[in-house]
């Protein structure tokens, strides 16, 4: 049960640490270039490290603050993206980041921009991406910059998947030139700070435990239970402490179920009806269900269960490794009487297995080994 807890614990340190991030490369600071101009991506990307060039214009430019277009922002380096003579072919950028975005995490990306000195400049779009040479999902848009000092702008967004890229582009217009320089990135204050969550088994089921930092506008808390990790079941609301600056303990007991082994997954909701989902725990309070359980009979890649059920029934077989894992999930209708159910095993490694069985009237599992 120990071990259960502290997987938990690890898992949630994780997240936190996740949601340090930093461009790598935010000031162009770490690049071999020097004044160079109307440069291809090519060019562009062999010079500056940690930025990719990706665009169709392929005219980034890489300046120090002595090629004589003005100082950069931050250090001695910045770039200027460009709308070609063409009026529609664009430069675009990627930035990496020191680790990934945690999808569902909020986060403001800021940077500085101004016109060219001799040329128009055009509006601008930010995004975040799974790779360094598409632009992804869109950000937000920011309107052409109208003076040649340095402004800087903000957004804040949520993803909705992890990545390790924001990318920018100009949006076609005139011929011209957009100065950049000194991308920054942090994570926004949660509504809810969590220090843990775990699980322990008790007599009576499941007794769940959480504590929180700080509280800010928390209207409830939510307890969901699942046997996959995928379908997730409501089991308890909690109210909230509104709004709080020292330590909070909370406690919950799930009565048991006849089902052995279950994630837990606890939310935050806001006055305003947003939702803070914390990463899920796994425990193990009990090895096998009470009631009747399927025969299995396993020969190389295939397994057969064997059900007998007292009246037809739609229930949902479960495979788990031994940590949990799921690695099949069917919807099956079983018959009044013998049922017979084959399963390729071929996508499964050699080792123990749990297959789980559940519906309104029979919920049971068993071991097997893969060989």
């Amino acid at each position: 049960m120990g071990k259960a807890c502290l997987l938990a614990g690890i898992a949630f340190l994780s997240l936190i640490c996740a949601n340090t991030q930093t461009f790598l490369n935010g000031s162009f600071e770490s690049t071999t270039g020097t004044c160079n101009y109307n440069i291809s991506n090519a060019s562009f990307n062999s010079m500056m490290n940690n930025c990719t060039g990706f665009g169709i214009g392929s005219q980034i430019d890489i300046m120090q603050t002595s090629c004589g277009y003005g100082a950069a922002q931050q250090g001695n380096m910045l770039i200027a993206l460009a709308i070609a003579i063409d009026n529609t072919s664009y430069d675009a950028l990627s930035l990496t980041l020191s680790a990934p975005l945690t999808a569902g995490t909020s986060y403001t990306v800021s940077f500085y921009h101004r016109k060219h000195a001799s040329y128009v400049s055009n509006n601008m779009e930010l995004g975040y991406s799974t790779t360094s040479t598409t632009f992804g999902t869109s950000i937000g848009t920011v309107a052409a910059p109208t003076s040649t000092s340095w402004t800087q702008v903000s957004f804040s967004f949520t993803p909705t998947f992890a990545t390790s890229y924001i990318t920018a582009r100009i949006i076609p217009g005139a011929y011209g030139w957009n100065h950049v320089d000194n991308f920054t990135i942090v994570a926004n204050p949660l509504p809810v700070e969590l220090v843990s969550f775990t699980a322990e088994c008790v007599e009576q089921g499941t007794l769940l435990k959480w504590s929180t930092a700080s509280e800010k506008n928390n209207a409830y808390f939510t307890l969901e239970s699942s046997i996959d990790g995928i379908h997730y079941v409501e089991q308890a609301t909690i109210p909230g402490a509104g709004n709080s600056n020292t330590i909070r303990e909370y406690n919950e007991t799930i009565l048991r179920t006849p089902i052995p082994q279950e994630y837990y997954r606890l939310s935050q909701t806001d006055h305003d009806g947003t939702i803070q989902h914390f990463p899920p725990i796994f425990i193990a309070c009990h090895s096998s269900f009470k009631d009747h359980c399927p025969i299995v009979s396993v020969n190389s890649d295939h397994a057969t269960f064997d059900i007998y059920s007292s009246q037809e029934e739609k229930i949902d077989l479960v495979l788990i490794d031994a940590s949990g894992r799921t690695h099949q999930h069917m919807n099956l209708e079983l018959v009044k009487g013998s049922n017979t159910i084959g399963v390729n095993l071929s996508d499964l490694a050699a080792g123990m297995y749990i297959a789980m069985i559940y519906g309104k009237n029979i919920q049971c599992s068993t071991k097997f080994f893969r060989p």
